[in-house]
Parts: structure tokens; sequence; C-alpha cells
């Protein structure tokens, strides 16, 4: 027993003794290499070890060490006993940790030898110093944060590149984005995206022309998914180098640096940028040096430098461009100008734009103009304005405008520097509804006062009443179309708010105008009982406080579904100044805990006198060619879609699944009587016009998580009009026109028509819901047919025509429209799934994608796997490769042919890929038994490939 007593102790000491070298990624980089003793590991609670986040580690605990003090946004890497091969016990203890780990294991483990090392999905990283990048290889880059998608053509209109001239189009107004969000690389680094449905996105490309992506690191190189996104709607991609403080100042001196090579001097640095910019396939170069050179000797040299990484990029990487940022002068020293002047025109002349600091005065962008219009380039330069208003005219957020309208009046381009403020200040925290809400104002304005209300139901603005301690439970993103709700008790809950309406700015005498004021929230029950009841009351006071009119719900009973109750105010008397909002509900079981009524989506909305103006009005969307393919999908959801059908109930987002985006905002006021008869002819002229809600619906998609949903109530022999898309086809060609489209309220008689405007005929209308008999004018679908959908009782209808573009000269606009030809009133609900448009001469060429190799599974073992229960069961990394379909000759090349490929096993969808691979972590082999891994190539207009089998072996 001593002896087995001091064996023990021997092996309990050792234990403690054995130490880990951990190599851990942090915020995309390799941070530090923390050692973590056996001790350390099993003193920690299982909460403080990373959470799993779509199979990826996502945070640590905060106190452990400096490098535990991010949150996970990469692997480790690399996992090995520092003083001999890895044990079972070992690997034991590590897999303990619920971390993925592609392993090097210096000795067998149980007779078995792993199999040799794989590419697995590293998160991007930023480099953090010249010595950095010098030391760049192009062929050691992980192939799945290559992007995948082409930059789009937009325009046949540019400036024939030369030395002396910039590469950007000058028929109009260039706009960047510059996106800089708590220092970047979160959800948007993950190449398979991770399990998150609260992230930020962008849907304005079709306002916008550049996008950086911006952070404090030495290097910052754009993740996949930006680029592809961008790519996709024809925005070139930029990365970022950058030098601050005092080691800015050292690296600066390293940047310069050149050597003579058969007589021609070179810049290793530019050459470094220009193979990252070649090898991750996007568009060039924002240069921010905002330290000093070394001396004011070293001025020409930078000049030398920019001029060859100009050159260069254009050599190697077709369509690159190189932006300089307003920071170093003549001088050789920091002092920002905020415009165009002769202290940093010496850069401006060796790049294709300059984007100025945003702290200028109201005279500066016109002196920018006077400066660079000499030489033809005032849409060279770029204004900056900072979205978060530091120091910038006006004052930023909502306010841009102020800035945008002294910029358009001076005839210079666009920089929106930190556009992410929507999500970051004003909406991170809260839901995904606000922030859409936010975003949408800041870059469409406002037709309507609809924030009059708190957004959330924690607001101390609501006075609650409840007699019982826990009130009222808060749902996040568990209410209408993913917003807050809250669930009641079982004693009665009362809320009330009392909205000061000039305190919202709106003055005396437009209320007394007695503008409509529209009310609404939405309830339903809770089960198992889900008659809970509920009641809306809603008063409208005068500046004394004294009842004017009420309108109550009174009494109602919820069902299992959200119900909406709705009410406009109209006619009112005048001396409107303040609104009361009460509404109240319980749980009709008096049951402990919160199983009453639900209520979600409250708002009291007033339209304004005149429409707030946003960024957009100052970018006007940029047409697109030919051809047009989308399946409005945002590529952030609840669940995904494949065919109508739900393949996936997990939350997700992936920025490489955004597809080609329509306009979701804009000015309504073209849609008039006359537009209408000119659309559909003199017989609809009479007919009046609404404005429909259109938004991206995660309710229901055919492909991806989202699909466009164009609802509203219409009125008897009212019609509501919305345009998708701007865009530019060759003369006279011949279309292929497919929708898929689904009906959700089909018990109302409202027609569907999707109209195509063309410049020299009259716009070709296809009906896409029909009501009794189809617009005069309309064309008949060649090809009709109908697949499922989770919506009950409607299915996805998939239609085809072909058009002769003989007689109808360039397609330019495509519009969406819905007709109540009835003399009752209904609510419209559609959702358009998907929308291709493809030229003749293309569509008769194309065939279904076919793999130009069969795939192949590699795979690598997961450290602790064995089971002792099925020995011949492993766990592993599994990484699945192929090689894309060719694309065919008729099919542009500046578009992506392969869309994205469905990866399936044993039958069920579980993922999708972008480049020709996908990862698995943590899959179940048995080596009696392997899995059945299938790939599905998707070409751009939503042709599938028949599913072609996994090589699998081990």
């Amino acid at each position: 027993q001593q002896q087995q007593q001091q064996q023990d102790e021997k092996e309990a000491d050792e234990q403690q003794q054995r130490v880990f070298s951990l190599t851990l990624f942090v915020d995309g980089c390799i941070d530090s290499s923390v050692c973590i003793s056996d001790n350390v590991i099993n003193s920690l609670e299982p909460h403080a070890w990373p959470l799993r986040l779509g199979g990826v580690p996502h945070s640590l605990k905060e106190s452990h060490t400096d490098a535990c003090r991010h949150a996970f946004k990469g692997i480790i890497a690399d996992v090995q006993l520092m003083d001999g091969p890895l044990s079972p016990e070992d690997l034991e203890v590590i897999t303990s940790l619920n971390i993925p780990t592609a392993v090097a294991c210096k000795g067998p483990l149980n007779g078995q030898l792993p199999h040799a090392s794989i590419d697995i999905p590293v998160c991007i990283r930023p480099l953090h110093s010249v010595s950095e990048l010098l030391a760049f290889q192009p062929t050691n880059q992980n192939p799945f944060n290559i992007s995948s998608v082409p930059l789009r053509q937009r325009t046949s209109i540019t400036t024939t590149l030369s030395s002396s001239s910039s590469s950007v189009s000058q028929d109009r107004q260039q706009v960047i984005v510059c996106h800089d969000m708590k220092g970047g690389y979160k959800e948007d680094a993950w190449p398979q995206g991770t399990e998150r449905n609260h992230i930020y996105r962008f849907w304005h490309w079709n306002n916008i022309d550049i996008f950086i992506y911006f952070s404090h690191s030495r290097v910052t190189i754009p993740p996949p998914a930006w680029v592809n996104c961008a790519h996709r709607h024809g925005v070139k991609v930029l990365g970022t180098f950058i030098t601050e403080w005092t080691e800015g100042e050292r690296d600066n001196e390293l940047l310069l640096q050149r050597s003579l090579q058969e007589g021609v001097w070179v810049f290793p640095c530019a050459d470094k940028l220009v193979e990252i910019c070649k090898c991750y396939k996007f568009d060039g170069w924002f240069i921010n040096l905002e330290s000093s050179l070394p001396s004011p000797d070293h001025v020409p040299l930078l000049v030398e430098f920019l001029a060859y990484l100009r050159a260069q990029l254009r050599l190697h990487c077709a369509d690159a461009i190189l932006l300089w940022y307003d920071s170093v002068t003549s001088a050789g020293s920091v002092a920002w100008q905020s415009q165009l002047n002769e202290l940093n025109k010496i850069y401006f002349d060796v790049s294709d734009g300059l984007f100025t600091d945003y702290h200028w005065s109201e005279t500066a962008p016109k002196q920018s103009f006077d400066v660079a219009v000499v030489e033809n380039r005032q849409k060279d330069v770029y204004t900056g304005i900072d979205i978060w208003g530091r120091g910038t005219f006006g004052g930023g957020e909502y306010n841009v405008v102020a800035a945008l309208d002294v910029i358009c009046k001076a005839q210079t381009s666009i920089a929106l520097f930190a556009p992410a403020w929507s999500y970051e200040h004003a909406s991170g925290d809260l839901n995904r509804a606000v922030f859409r809400r936010v975003e949408s104002r800041l870059w469409w304005g406002r037709s309507t006062y609809d924030d009059l209300l708190p957004s959330t139901a924690a607001s101390n603005l609501w006075a609650i009443k409840c007699p019982i301690p826990t009130k009222y439970e808060l749902l996040k993103d568990q209410g209408l179309d993913g917003t807050d709700c809250i669930a009641t008790s079982y004693a009665w809950l009362e809320r009330e708010c009392l909205i000061d309406l000039q305190g919202h700015g709106i003055s005396s005498e437009y209320l007394d105008t007695c503008p409509d004021i529209t009310v609404q929230e939405w309830f339903k029950g809770t089960p198992p009982k889900v008659q809970d009841p509920y009641c809306l009351t809603v008063e409208l006071l005068d500046e004394n406080k004294n009842l004017l009119v009420v309108w109550t719900t009174g009494d109602k009973t919820a069902s299992e579904t959200w119900v909406k109750e709705s009410f406009i105010f109209h006619g009112y008397p005048r001396g409107v100044r303040f609104i009361r909002w009460i509404d109240k509900g319980k749980d009709c079981e008096y049951w402990q805990g919160h199983y009453g009524v639900r209520m979600s989506g409250w708002k009291i909305s007033i339209p304004k006198s005149q429409m707030d103006r946003g960024i957009a009005h100052y970018c006007k969307p940029r047409p697109i060619f030919l051809p047009l393919c989308t399946t409005f999908n945002e590529g952030v959801g609840d669940m995904l879609f494949v065919n109508g059908e739900i393949v996936s109930n997990k939350a997700w987002s992936n920025l490489s699944d955004q597809d080609l985006l329509p306009l979701i905002y804009e000015d309504k006021e073209i849609w008039n009587p006359r537009a209408v008869q000119n659309l559909f002819g003199p017989l609809y002229a009479e007919m009046k016009t609404v404005e429909a809600s259109v938004e991206f619906s995660p309710v229901t998609a055919f492909d991806g998580a989202t699909s466009l949903k164009i609802s509203g109530p219409l009125p008897p022999l009212h019609c509501a009009g919305h345009r998708l898309f701007e865009v530019q086809s060759k003369e006279s060609a011949d279309l292929v026109v497919r929708t898929v489209m689904l009906n959700a309220k089909p018990a109302c008689a409202h027609t569907a028509i999707l109209c195509l405007e063309f410049t020299s005929a009259f716009p070709v209308l296809l009906p896409l819901v029909t009501a009794g008999e189809p617009l005069d004018r309309c064309i008949l679908p060649m090809t009709h047919h109908q697949v499922g959908s989770n919506v009950e009782g409607c299915a996805w209808s998939i239609s085809e025509w072909h058009i002769d573009g003989s007689m109808a000269g360039r397609l330019s606009n495509i519009s969406f429209w819905i007709f109540n030809m009835t003399e009752e009133e209904g609510d419209a609900e559609m959702y358009l799934g998907h929308l291709s448009i493809v030229p003749g001469d293309i569509h008769r060429e194309l065939r279904t994608p076919v793999l130009a190799s069969l795939p192949k599974m590699d795979w690598a073992w997961l450290p602790g796997s064995m089971w002792l229960r099925r020995p011949n069961c492993i766990r592993a990394h599994v990484v699945i490769s192929w090689e894309a379909p060719e694309r065919p000759s008729c099919w542009p090349a500046h578009i992506s042919y392969i869309r994205h490929y469905d990866v399936y096993q044993d039958d069920k969808w579980i993922g999708r890929a972008f480049v020709p691979c996908f990862y698995i972590s943590d899959c179940q082999l048995d080596m009696n038994s392997l899995p059945k891994f299938e790939v599905e190539s998707i070409c751009a207009d939503g042709t599938r490939s028949s599913k072609t089998r996994v090589v699998c072996q081990l």
C-alpha cells in the first residue's frame, strides 16, 4: 500500500509538472505562446474555457493571461509536449479543453499514426510590422482565405491608365466606405462564417465604389468575405498599410529601403504589398503614414516608392489602385491638411487619389477642387467624413448630410469613415431590427417619425404597473421578425408611456395640420395555453394632457401566432401635443413564471412634412451589367434554405453568401400617376399609389437566409411599386428571365408584376401573381411549376420567360408592382426568392456545371479521439477539396460562374463553400463504414449540378 501510495504521489507530481506550449491565434494573429500546466487546467472552472462558436473557440477567461483578454478569432494551431512525445493522457488533457486543434505528434499513439497535416480554415490576420511584411510568402497562405469572386464590371467608361492620370472612373463623384470597427477581424474574418445572426453587414453596395478594410495593424489584409461581397456588386476592395507613433517612424525607414536589381531600383516592401494583393485577390492599397519620415531627405524616396508601388500594382493586379491619406506633407512630417494643396500634392500626383483628413472647414472641399480641376482630377480627391463626428463638419452621425451637401457642391468625391457607427454605437447591443432601422435612417433618411416609443422594453421611459416582483421577461430576438418581445406573468402587467411630440422635434404648426397617426402592436400567447388576455389603448392629449381622442382594442384573446393590432387616427381635433400609450396582458393559466401574452413590434408613426435626407441621396445607385442573378440573400439569418426547404435551423452569418442586393429604399415620389400610366397604359392612369414595405425577410427564403418581402395594406384600386435594380444591357439583346415567387396572402385578389423598362419600347410586363385576367401587355411565362415552402398553405412559384429584344433597345430598370383591382382592401404579403436575367446568347450556351475533378477527402486525427467502446471510430478534422467547374466561354469573366457549393454528409446538408474546399471540424469517422460526402455546384443563375460523391479513404 505504501509503495502504491508513493507511486501515485510520483505520478501526481509528474502530472503537475507536465507543461504544454499553446500557440494562440488571438484576434486573428499569433499573439504569444502561453504555457498552461495541468494544475492550472484542472483548477479552472468549465465555463472558463473557450465557448464554441460554430466549432470555433470564441472567448477565454479574461483573468488568465494578457493573450486571453481578447476574444479568440482563430484556432490553436499547434499543440505539443515540450519534452517528449504526446501520451494518451496528455492528449486527453488537451481534448478536455474542447478546442479544435491540428496536432503534430512526435510519436505513435496506441499504435495509430495520425494522418498528414492538412490545411484547415484559420482566421485571416493582419501583419504587425514591416519585418512580418518582408517575411510574407504567398505559397504559405491558407486557401480558405483567398477570395473567389472576381470584380464585377460596372461601367464601360474609364480613364486611360497612364502615369499622369488616375485609373478611377471620371464620369461622376466616387464614394469610398472605410470600414473601421473595433479593430477589425471580428466575425467577418471567419472564412466559413459563424453561428451568429447579429453582426455588422453592409447593404448599400450600389451606392459606393471603393471599400477599404481598415485597422491599426501595420498591414491590414481584407477578409475574403468582404472581398467576395464587394466584388459581387462591382466594388473595389483595398487593404491598409499604416504607420503610427514611434514604432511607425522606424518602420517608415524600413519601408523606404530599396535595392538595385539589374540596373533598376526596387522596393522590397512594395513588391510584398503587390504579392499580398495578388495572392488574396483584392484591388489595391490605402497608404496611411501617420508617423513622420526619418528626415526631409526621405521625401523624394517616398514619392519614388509610391510611384513604384502604383506601377507594380497595375502590372500585376488588374484594375488595382493606390490611395494616399492626407497625413505626411512635403516636409516629411505629419501635418493633416484636410484638403488637397501644395503640401500634399506631390503624393497625389503619384497615386490614384487622396483621402483627406476630416477636420476640414466649409471652404476646404472647394479649395481641393480648384487645385485638382487643373488636371481634371477633381473626382480623385476623396473628402473625408467621420460618421462618428469627431471633428467632422456638421457633427457626423445623422447630420452627416451637412458635410455631404458641402462636398457635392464642391464636386469632389466622398470618403465615409467608420459607417459601422450604426451598429457599434447606435444599436450594437440591441437587436437586429434596431440596427436595420438605424442603418436605413443613416443611409436613406426617414419619411416618418417612427421612433416615438422606446425601442426596448427595458427603457426607463416605460411606467410599469404590476403587483408581483417578476413583472415580465424580456425575450431578445424572439419577437416579430427577430425583434425583442416581452412575456407577461400571472398578474396583469400594464405599461404606460407618455410621448411629448414637440420634444421629438415635431412643430405645433405641423401637428395642427392633423397628420395621420398610425399605432400598431403585435401580440401572441405563450404555450401551453395560448388564450392569454391582451389590451391596447392609445390616447391623444392636448398641451395640458387633457383627452381629445381615445382608441382601444378592448379585451382581446391571443392565439399561437402573432396578431397585429393597428389603427390610424385621421381627422382628429387640432391641438394634439401628447400621446399616451397603454398596453397590458397576463397569463390565462395563472402559472408562476412568464407564460402570459407576449407583445412585440410596438410602434407609433407620423409622416414627416418633408423627408429627411440620408447618405444615399448624395450617392446615386450605380447600374448593374447583365447577367443579373440574385436570391436576395443577406448572408445572415436564423435558418438556411435550399430550394425552398429548411436545411438548417441554426443561426448563422457569412458575408461571402450575401447576394447581389437590390435597392431597398428610394424616393417614392417617382411612382406618381403619370409614371403608372407610362408603364402600364392609360387604363391604369387613375389608379392611386401607396408605399409598400420592402425588406429582407428571414421568415422564408428560396435559397440562403432571406427573401425580398413586399407587403402592406393595399386599398381598393391602388397599386404599390418599387424599383429593384438600375441595369445596363446590350442593345436589342434577347433575355431569359427566371423568377421564384411566393404569395403568402392568396386569399387577397392581388396581381404582382415584374416590370422591365427598355430605352426604346414599351415596358415588358411579367405576371408573377395573377388575380383574374392579367393586365394588358402581360407576357405569360413559357414554363411554370411550384415547389414547397415553410409557409403553411403556400408554395414557391417558379416561372421562366424568353423575351425577344430585337425591338426593345437597352434594358434600363427593373421594378416590382402589386395591384389591387378589387373593391376591397387587403394586406399584401409577397416574397421574391430568386431573380435572374440572362442574355439569350449566354443562356443558350450554358450547361449544367460539372466539377473538373472528383472531390477528395483529407483528414487529420483529433487528439484523444479514440473511443474505448468503439475502437474503430475516430474524431478528425476533415477537409474536402475539388477542382472548380470550368467557366464556359460565353459567361463573362468578370462575373462568378459558380456562386457557391453545397456540401452534404449522408444526404444531409452540412455547409456551404465559396472556394473549392470545405472544412468539417470534429467529424466522426468509422473505419468500417465511411460517411457519404457529396458536393453540389450552384451556378450564378441558380442552376444546380447533380451531387458528386467524394472519394473517401483512411
